[in-house]
């Protein structure tokens, strides 16, 4: 298992030290790349949040009506 996976902010460290250091063999390009990719993660979460507190206001204001809620929703949800 990488330490990308166990330890994000360790892995981060490691990186830029790697990277200011110019120790080519010592970055994770693989993950490097994803983590650059994603983009901010403050942003990704507050989108994702939104999202979640939208569908729970809907599911709790139509929460009387029947079969208006699909699966799709219950997994947005989860």
């Amino acid at each position: 298992m990488n330490i990308y996976e166990t330890d994000y902010t360790l892995w981060k460290q490691i990186q830029i030290e790697a990277l200011s250091q110019k120790d080519w063999d010592s970055i994770d390009i693989k993950h490097l790349i994803e983590d650059l990719e994603m983009g901010d993660p403050r942003k990704v979460l507050r989108s994702n949040l939104i999202i979640l507190i939208a569908h729970l206001i809907k599911l709790y204001v139509q929460k009387d009506v029947p079969d208006w809620m699909t699966n799709s929703w219950y997994n947005s949800i989860d």
